[in-house]
């Protein structure tokens, strides 16, 4: 009779490798659906103390668009009002006037 011991070893090395890919993929998704809210909540408009509106608007409102912040409605810009800008990454930041 053959010994079953190198089979054995075989079949419960694909076991484990199988579940470790299993394992693998779960933690990818999770880390994708987490990256994903996070980058969504980056863009937002609101999140940048911002208002969505129309270009005219914002124009005529003295606000100031922020083309790198996203609206719920395609023909809305991202308005930003005050001494608000956005730094180079997109995000605000506030110029502080100096006193004299």
């Amino acid at each position: 009779m053959k010994s079953k011991h190198g089979a054995e070893l075989t079949l419960n090395t694909v076991i484990v490798a199988a579940l470790a890919i299993i394992v693998l993929i779960v933690l990818i998704v999770i880390f994708l659906q987490g990256t994903q809210k996070g980058t969504t909540t980056f863009f937002d408009c609101a999140s940048r103390d911002g208002d969505c509106m129309t270009s005219e608007d914002c124009i005529a409102l003295g606000g100031k668009r922020d083309p790198s912040a996203k609206c719920p409605d395609e023909g809305d810009v991202c308005c930003l009002f005050g001494q608000q800008q956005t730094d180079a990454g997109g995000m605000p930041f506030h110029i502080q006037e100096r006193s004299t």
